[in-house]
């Protein structure tokens, strides 16, 4: 129910909000940056295993920090050694729009 209110707090602050169902959250977040040539920010190990994951070394960040002038300083990943069984994000479908209007049926 939390993650429910939340969303809908983000959403009403006017941000985009997927709650895809029935899917693995990390093969979501793998095949959004796939897709969006994005850069993805996690703490655990998960990322590693995503063979359609180009790049990982430039496109995984550890963590993030703020600096003294208040920006954000991401946090280079140095071990990328895969501990999980190997998996392709692009295994699900790519359905932005789909996982936006499950969201709002939430």
């Amino acid at each position: 129910m939390a993650d429910v209110m939340f969303a809908a707090v983000l959403r009403e602050q006017g941000a985009d909000v997927m709650q895809p169902l029935d899917l693995d959250a990390d093969d979501v977040v793998a095949q959004l940056a796939i897709e969006n040539d994005a850069m993805i920010l996690s703490g655990d190990r998960d990322m590693l295993r995503y063979e359609d994951l180009d790049h990982k070394e430039n496109r995984i960040r550890l963590g993030f920090a703020f600096a003294p002038d208040g920006s954000i300083k991401l946090i280079p990943r140095t071990d990328f050694q895969a501990r999980a069984k190997p998996r392709r994000a692009g295994s699900i479908p790519y359905e932005p729009e789909v996982w936006r209007e499950l969201s709002m049926d939430s």
